[in-house]
């Protein structure tokens, strides 16, 4: 049974899969499935193994078990292939991604490859199994085919086998960005991410980061922005760098995209965008391009059907807006009402400040005014901020928000932040399913509740 689930092992893996290509769910969905099913292959492996052994043991103790491997092929050759496994689902826990990510990246990749064989090795051809492991190199080689040619370097465009130039810009206090100005040949949706792997002497490294900016139907145009919040191994040596020279540049290699959802946010009454720290690169992109599609259907004059989107962003500092200022000042103009942003800065847990611009205090034409926003022990920050803009000084409780929300027919929410933030606006939105089930007691129009999840640290 360990050795039929293996093909759906490696199945799971692949960041471009049969399954993902079927059903539209990204593969860091499918992931926890890739991680349970071989957790159960190894379970199974050893309820294969322990008969085994307590035979040996009742008929002819240590001495027989010690004879049959050493002469029994069965025997000697089934240990690597369960040892590996065992490696495998060992390192794959959260705490070893989260503390040594590239060994657990290396190893994972190497260990999988030596479990695939020393299986092989031990079947044998034994009872048709090999047909197994044959499906599955089927699909593992064709995963790894298709994402080769489709979404890395090798992609055959112009740009074949070339890296492209990246900048990285300090953005102040734990943070910088990387800017790829050219995106030819590559097109992306809110949401998605990117593998980056810089050219250097950590080029083995290859890191995931939610892409910040919007693709446009003119490449040529487009171009990449990710804001990165430095941990350890490679962005902390970015970091490093950047404190130096405030700016920089580094080749790159692209591949992607990746993740986002298989759901048209503009078929949605309301779009509710909740993030906390970096994880705003994921909503702001949800954001572009509903307020992309709200300019475009109003200047053709088209029915919107999208007539809401509230975009709620925890920073812990209040200099962090800076990094995305701009492009939330473009989407408020795009969408003009159909947009509500409201900001939460938590440095000040005990103060709670709203900051609501008046546009009779400063020049109407520009409908802006000059705030200054820090305190006196970090280095203020200008921001232009617009009056629809509402900054507030406090920590919000996230479930009160979520279950204030107001409701249309359709609703999409998307979350992207910290593990304790996904949790409560799961929680909080699994609770207003009720809204949907109880229609008639509730005496609710609401017929639909989509929730999309993202995880990043802060």
């Amino acid at each position: 049974m360990a050795t039929a689930l293996t093909p759906f092992i490696y199945v799971l893996a692949g960041k471009s899969n049969a399954i993902t290509l079927l059903t539209g769910i990204s593969y860091e969905k499918l992931n926890v499935h890739h991680q349970y099913v071989g957790v159960a292959a190894f379970v199974l492996s050893l309820i294969h193994i322990i008969p085994f052994l307590h035979q040996d043991l009742v008929e002819g103790g240590a001495s027989l078990l010690y004879s049959n491997f050493q002469n029994d092929f069965a025997y000697y050759s089934g240990i690597p292939s369960t040892i590996f496994l065992g490696l495998l689902c060992i390192l794959s826990k959260a705490w070893v991604r989260k503390h040594v990510y590239e060994i657990f990246l290396h190893s994972h990749w190497l260990f999988g490859i030596a479990y695939f064989g020393t299986l092989i090795w031990h079947i044998n051809k034994s009872l048709g199994a090999d047909n197994y492991m044959w499906g599955a190199l089927a699909f593992w080689a064709t995963q790894i085919l298709y994402r080769i040619l489709m979404k890395t370097a090798f992609k055959p465009t112009s740009m074949f086998l070339r890296s492209r130039e990246a900048t990285l810009s300090k953005l102040g206090d734990n943070a910088y960005e990387v800017t790829v100005a050219n995106a030819k040949g590559y097109k992306w949706g809110p949401g998605q991410h990117f593998f980056l792997r810089f050219v250097g002497s950590r080029i083995l490294d290859n890191h995931p980061f939610s892409i910040a900016s919007m693709s446009r139907d003119d490449e040529s145009a487009s171009e990449m922005k990710f804001i990165i919040v430095p941990q350890k191994g490679l962005t902390k040596k970015h970091y490093q760098e950047l404190e130096q020279h405030i700016t920089c540049k580094k080749k790159v290699f692209l591949d992607g995209p990746y993740g986002g959802t298989f759901r048209e946010p503009t078929a949605f009454d309301r779009v509710v965008l909740l993030s906390s720290g970096s994880g705003v690169t994921a909503t702001l992109p949800f954001l572009t391009y509903l307020a992309r599609n709200i300019n475009q259907l109003k200047s053709q004059g088209k029915p919107i059907v999208t007539r809401g989107i509230s975009f709620i962003w925890v920073v812990r500092k209040s200099e962090h807006i800076n990094w995305i200022r701009q492009e939330l000042m473009e989407c408020q103009e795009l969408a003009g009402e159909y947009i509500q942003i409201q900001i939460y800065v938590t440095e000040h847990e005990t103060i709670e400040k709203k900051i609501e611009l008046d546009s009779n205090e400063k020049d109407s034409s520009t409908s802006m005014l000059e705030k200054t926003i820090g305190n006196n022990d970090s280095e203020s920050s200008e921001l232009l901020l617009p009056k629809e803009f509402t900054v507030d000084f406090a920590k919000p409780a996230i479930p009160r928000i979520v279950n204030n929300l107001r409701l249309s027919r359709r609703n999409m929410i998307v979350c992207s932040g910290s593990e304790s933030m996904k949790k409560e606006v799961s929680s909080a939105t699994s609770k207003l399913q009720a809204l949907i089930f109880n229609n008639d007691i509730h005496n609710s129009h609401v017929e639909e509740i989509y929730l999309h999840t993202e995880s990043f640290g802060w």
